[in-house]
């Protein structure tokens, strides 16, 4: 079956959403309490997103998603519509734009990090504003470690090393956790060694697990470099590092 004439099919269906995208987001410009008008984009963009990524388009999947996250809570009246937010929309739909004709094309995708953050920035801002006692969900934790990982520890510290246990909190809407996963993984052992997962890899691969895993890991580098680094990964909502220290044979945040 020759996939370049679902390519084409894809590329028109797309662009017809990419255009009824900015014909709505200009009359939203002129009135933000329109909801049909909120609701249109939203479709649209889900839209756009679920034909992505049944092609495989990965990078433009993704981006539409995060685009459709705002969306969302603007049809829900979670989030306002300021000059801000609507200009950011505005640079969102000319991303997509730029992603869909490299796509299309097979050229190399640009960037599209700094556009992906300001549209984080504005779920995170409303997920932090909609949950005042966040602070319950930070307690301390503790990390259980066979007797093989806690003589790991103790000699990697004796070399310099530091323990550190990383909690990864995935945002709730996010889709292909695995894939999430692997980034998290591939991000911090280019600093750090990972010396055990919870869950197991095996069960974050086959995504058993809610939304959020602890990483134990070895490195030299401090905490707060561990912390910047998993918090720049798309759809993460939120990280929390703390070093180790033994007790009794276990593992607790100091």
């Amino acid at each position: 079956m020759d996939i370049s004439s679902f390519k084409d099919v894809f590329a028109a269906e797309a662009r017809d959403y990419l255009q009824s995208l900015n014909e709505d987001l200009l009359s939203f410009e002129k009135n933000p309490g329109d909801k049909e008008t909120v609701d249109d984009m939203f479709r649209a963009a889900h839209s756009l997103k679920g034909m992505a990524g049944t092609m495989g388009f990965d990078e433009l999947a993704e981006f539409t998603h995060e685009m459709e996250s705002v969306l969302d809570l603007l049809r829900n009246q979670e989030l306002e519509p300021t000059i801000d937010v609507i200009n950011i929309l505005f640079r969102s739909v000319d991303t997509l734009e730029i992603l869909l004709e490299q796509t299309i094309s097979e050229e190399p995708i640009t960037p599209v990090r700094e556009q992906i953050v300001a549209l984080e920035a504005l779920v995170r801002k409303t997920s932090v504003s909609e949950r005042p006692d966040q602070q319950q969900d930070t307690a301390p934790l503790s990390v259980e470690l066979d007797e093989f990982n806690r003589e790991t520890i103790k000699q990697a510290v004796a070399q310099g090393y530091v323990a550190l246990a990383v909690k990864v909190v995935l945002r709730a809407n996010t889709i292909l956790k695995s894939v999430r996963v692997y980034t998290v993984f591939q991000a911090v052992e280019k600093v750090a060694t990972v010396i055990q997962s919870n869950p197991s890899v095996q069960e974050l691969e086959e995504e058993k697990f809610d939304n959020s895993f602890i990483l134990t890991i070895l490195t030299k580098e401090p905490p707060e470099s561990i912390q910047n680094i998993v918090e720049n990964i798309s759809e993460i909502d939120r990280v929390e590092v703390a070093v180790l220290s033994n007790e009794n044979g276990k593992q607790r945040m100091a």
